[in-house]
């Protein structure tokens, strides 16, 4: 992967406008406060970018309550296609979380999706300490393409 530099999102007065409208019409009961201050929660934020994606980190203590201290990872490609390679993404939390520390990305209740811009999410624990409940007690990797078993694996590149 290439190596990630840090960067700044243009700001675009009609896209704003439009972001503005679009938070509106889907949820009408949040007054225009609200929306100013969730406009400005989601600049808030470290930029990054390579070749291929784009990557916000942040805190996450505006949407984590009550929980080890996390941080949001957002990461959408440049061309803004979708992306699902799961290496890229483990990679990207490697990088801005660290590689001991655990991270999930989230399939929320349908009444918590947010699905506008194919855009990830991955919300990672701040302490390699902190570990979720669940997953795999350790960890194993087999990168040959041919197994025995019939699965398919691509070269670790």
């Amino acid at each position: 992967m290439q190596e990630f530099k840090p960067a700044h999102l243009e700001d675009n007065p009609d896209k704003s406008k439009a972001m503005i409208a679009f938070i509106k019409e889907k949820f009408p009961h949040i007054s225009d406060d609200e929306v100013a201050d969730m406009m400005a929660d989601a600049r808030i934020g470290d930029v990054f970018m390579n070749d291929t994606y784009t990557v916000i980190v942040r805190d996450a203590e505006i949407f984590v309550k009550d929980f080890p201290e996390m941080i949001w990872i957002s990461i959408k490609r440049n061309d803004r296609q979708p992306i699902h390679d799961w290496r890229d993404l483990q990679d990207i939390k490697n990088i801005f979380a660290g590689e001991e520390n655990e991270a999930v990305e989230l399939y929320p209740a349908n009444t918590r999706v947010v699905d506008t811009a194919n855009q990830y999410h991955i919300w990672a624990f701040k302490s390699t300490k902190a570990v979720f409940p669940f997953g795999f007690p350790k960890g194993f990797t087999d990168y040959t393409p041919e197994k025995s078993t019939g699965a398919i694996q691509r070269p670790k590149t």
